[in-house]
This record gives C-alpha cells, sequence and structure tokens, in this order.
C-alpha cells in the first residue's frame, strides 16, 4: 500500500492516523525519484543548496543532547567530523505533492506539514525521547533499529523532549 495514493489515503487515515505507528516500503519508483531531486543524498550537495542556517547536533559534557544553528558550510564540517545535523526544510516537488495530497485527507493546509532532513554517520544514536509533532519518517540510507512505545507519561505534549536533554 502507498500512503501516498489517493486510493489509499482513505485507509491510512482511518487506521492510523493519530492512532498508532504505520511503517511501509517506499516504492522503488518513488525512492529513485526522491534521490534524484534530494542529490542521490550527497550530503555536501544538500548542504550546498541550503538557504538558511542547519542545526548541528551534539552531546555537552553533561551527556545532554544539544544544539547550535550554523551556515550550511560550517555545518559540513562538523557532520564530516562526525555530528549529526538537520536541514530544517526540505522542500521538493515529491515532497510537495505527499503533503498536498495528505493535507487534504485530513483536512489540513499543506503548509502545516513540514520535511526536514536528519544526517548522521554511523554509530550516532538517538536517545529516548518524544516529538509534539506526528512524524513520517523516510530512511534514505543505512539501517537503525527503531524502538517505540506509546506515551503514557505527558498526555499531548506541547514541547519536544528527551530524556538527554538538560530541563
Amino acid at each position: 500500500m502507498n500512503v501516498f495514493e489517493p486510493r489509499d489515503i482513505d485507509r491510512f487515515v482511518s487506521d492510523h492516523w493519530m492512532q498508532r505507528a504505520f511503517m511501509m516500503r517506499l516504492a522503488e519508483e518513488d525512492f529513485a525519484v526522491l534521490a534524484g531531486e534530494l542529490a542521490h543524498f550527497d550530503v555536501e550537495e544538500l548542504l550546498s543548496r541550503q538557504q538558511g542556517p542547519v542545526s548541528v547536533w551534539f552531546e555537552d559534557k553533561q551527556g545532554h543532547a544539544q544544539a547550535v544553528d550554523l551556515p550550511a558550510a560550517d555545518a559540513a564540517k562538523f557532520y564530516r567530523g562526525g555530528f549529526t545535523i538537520f536541514i530544517p526544510d526540505a522542500a521538493t516537488p515529491t515532497i510537495h505533492r505527499w503533503q498536498e495530497t495528505l493535507g487534504k485527507a485530513v483536512g489540513r493546509p499543506a503548509s502545516t506539514f513540514l520535511c526536514s532532513i536528519f544526517v548522521s554517520q554511523r554509530g550516532n544514536v538517538t536517545g529516548c525521547h518524544f516529538d509534539h509533532i506526528d512524524n513520517f519518517t523516510i530512511q534514505l540510507r543505512g539501517t537503525k533499529r527503531w524502538r517505540y512505545v506509546e506515551n503514557k507519561h505527558v498526555p499531548l505534549p506541547t514541547v519536544n523532549f528527551s530524556v538527554r536533554t538538560a530541563r
């Protein structure tokens, strides 16, 4: 099932939206198109196209997750040094089409759906956390072990939280 096709979006919304996790493999054709739009996932090329700042994520001496916004050229240096980077806006024609389709299905403007890119080197770990928004994740390269559990501690969180972030 391709959730971004109109014939399947209603089923996705009724069975999963705001209810439970959903996982699927992206169709090869969609993956190929997206790869082309995203410079075949060449991090240096993606960063060279970035107009605004890029966040560099790291742990401080106390083990708390931190981030700093930098110009893309500087962020590239940190990425080469092993840091995770966050590119806040990844607008492509395919992503825009997905945002439009999903927006129509759930009654929200496409502009309420943000697409961003996280890039990390092999071995980086994202600590236990929750996000105040729903997420679609498309893993483009590599492997990652995903563990998720229902949030029973903070109903309807309004801010993100990580156990590794200073309060």
